[in-house]
């Protein structure tokens, strides 16, 4: 099962700021390495999250099947206990 939102906004409510530019003026030169280095850490980890996610997406999917085509009007059974 996958969660539509990160565990960060699960918790906080809000999605962090990751977005840093190299361009600007910094405070300090080392700042940029570890800039860089946190850039590609974010790069790999989201590289790294999309293929786990197409890892179990393919069997995921294959044991769940169509709706049913369920138009108004059409006689359906419900359970009570659920209601």
């Amino acid at each position: 099962m996958t969660m539509e939102v990160s565990l960060f906004f699960a918790n906080k409510r809000y999605h962090p700021k990751f977005q840093t530019h190299l361009d600007y003026d910094l405070p300090s030169d080392s700042v940029c390495p570890f800039i860089a280095k946190l850039e590609s850490t974010h790069a790999r980890l989201k590289q790294s999250i999309a293929e786990a996610q197409a890892h179990y997406q393919g069997p995921a999917n294959t044991k769940h099947s169509a709706p049913p085509n369920i138009k108004i009007r059409d006689p359906v059974f419900i359970l009570a206990k659920n209601i």
